[in-house]
């Protein structure tokens, strides 16, 4: 799937929240992966067993 023009792969904020390390907003080039980006932000945060 292609969103904006073709070849762009200019600057992009990605707001990224839920359980990850640390939620935030991130400027990041239009093709990185999901798998990146959650890197970003610091990868999926540990569940404790209760």
């Amino acid at each position: 799937m292609n969103i904006g023009p073709s070849g762009f792969y200019g600057p992009k904020l990605f707001p990224v929240s839920g359980k990850v390390e640390k939620p935030g907003v991130y400027e990041a080039t239009m093709d990185i992966t999901l798998r990146e980006l959650i890197e970003m932000a610091g990868g999926v945060k540990e569940v404790e067993n209760r």
